[in-house]
């Protein structure tokens, strides 16, 4: 979450080299962060085989921003939905 609020999901999949891309969606899906899980899948998917997760955010930053603006606008409030998910025992 950190990563896609600085820099947006282009920032977290270079951040992170794509590592657990796959877990991370089920993760997601899991808590219930659908429309997070789609656009994260939708943003993996425009990765080419043979490029690495910065070349990918360097050519397709128009396209990863557009889905930047659908995630910022469909804010589903992950730390709420984690906080559920694995709530505190007191």
């Amino acid at each position: 979450e950190a990563d896609v609020m600085n820099g947006g999901v282009g920032q977290y999949l270079a951040n992170t080299a794509g590592q657990f891309v796959a877990e991370t969606i089920a993760a997601l899906e899991r808590a219930g962060a659908n429309m997070t899980a789609l656009y994260l899948r939708k943003a993996a998917d425009l990765k080419r085989e043979d490029e690495s997760w910065d070349e990918l955010w360097e050519r397709a930053d128009a396209e990863l921003g557009r889905l930047d603006e659908k995630l910022m606008s469909d804010d589903e409030y992950l730390a709420m939905m984690a906080a559920k998910l694995f709530p505190q025992e007191y």
